[in-house]
């Protein structure tokens, strides 16, 4: 195909759903949604010292609020715009409820953005056979997702304790799972006896199929963990992981990130020695990260029941397709 005169004005609409909850024991859902739609590139062929106008319209097409990620000059969202080629003369933009330009946008549902650039050439020297730029586009936009999972303790295995355990697992683009495991109860896990060695796994994954419309990546940091009822088990500092620990613990209740050295023993989730190097994750598409931590408990009574809870913000970056502009020689 051939791709130097291509006609570049162009309608998409491509809905990608973010940060929903739901899971075990009846949670509920509500789904989180941006539209990209009337993405405009006029002209798509200029000659020297012309200008190209870009558009795009934003919509939060979901039930929950969602913050949508400009940039200076709209960079977050026009990612590429060949700065050997164009100059972004003006940018401008607008929302719903804000009507001045912004790095970022916080959109109800129903609410929209919209975007406005003029690329400027940066030469008048364009060669024989032309220039051919290519424009990349995605949004990224921020989420939070919760997730929990209930937990029985038992002196032993022949003690009655009724009620159902609930579990809450995120849905979207990230996935967080909880999976309690080590339970030697005859109904294993969640359900622990007393003398057992519990575990929790916490599965992170952006493992959407090619056909959802859940694909792009995800950035994020270790979620943020707490054990209610219960307490994790306590890790080893070292100089080699203290500067993990303390960024996990920065954002962990109940846990000091100034007074934690080398050498303390702290109970905290995730272990540090599991993100050693870089606390910031990337998950592309097929991704996935778990963490293991131990749990304990105090039981002072013939059943008890607690709860591991997970908690994450994270940017989902979804690629909105690429544009292209010729830049053709005028010649005589």
């Amino acid at each position: 195909m051939d791709q130097r005169f291509t006609v570049l004005t162009l309608l998409i609409s491509v809905i990608f759903v973010s940060g929903c909850i739901g899971g075990g024991g009846g949670g509920s859902s509500s789904g989180q949604a941006i539209a990209v739609n009337n993405v405009q590139v006029q002209p798509t062929e200029i000659f020297a010292g012309e200008s190209v106008r870009v558009s795009a319209g934003l919509t939060n097409a979901g039930e929950l609020p969602a913050e949508v990620l400009v940039g200076d000059q709209g960079s977050q969202i026009m990612t590429s715009h060949c700065t050997d080629i164009f100059d972004i003369g003006t940018f401008s933009a607008t929302s719903s409820n804000v009507s001045n330009t912004q790095e970022s946008y916080d959109l109800a549902p129903d609410y929209q953005v919209r975007l406005n650039w003029n690329l400027e050439q940066t030469s008048d020297n364009v060669p024989l056979n032309g220039y051919r730029c290519t424009l990349k586009f995605e949004v990224p936009f921020n989420y939070s997702v919760e997730s929990f999972q209930q937990i029985r303790v038992k002196q032993s295995p022949d003690i009655e304790a009724g009620g159902e355990l609930f579990a809450q697992s995120s849905q979207g683009p990230l996935d967080i799972e909880i999976e309690a495991i080590g339970s030697s109860a005859p109904s294993g896990a969640p359900t622990f006896i007393e003398n057992d060695g519990g575990e929790v796994l916490v599965r992170l994954s952006n493992t959407q199929p090619s056909e959802s419309s859940y694909q792009g990546a995800i950035r994020m940091k270790p979620p943020v963990m707490e054990a209610r009822g219960l307490q994790f088990g306590e890790v080893d500092i070292t100089q080699t992981n203290l500067e993990a620990a303390k960024t996990i613990a920065g954002r962990m209740p109940g846990v000091d990130a100034g007074d934690l050295d080398a050498g303390d023993e702290v109970r905290m989730c995730p272990d540090p020695q599991d993100v050693i190097g870089d606390t910031n994750l990337a998950l592309n598409q097929g991704g996935q990260e778990i963490f293991r931590c131990n749990i304990e408990w105090d039981l002072q009574s013939p059943s008890m029941r607690g709860e591991v809870f997970a908690r994450s913000n994270y940017t989902f970056v979804k690629s909105a397709g690429n544009r292209e502009v010729n830049v053709r020689y005028r010649g005589n």
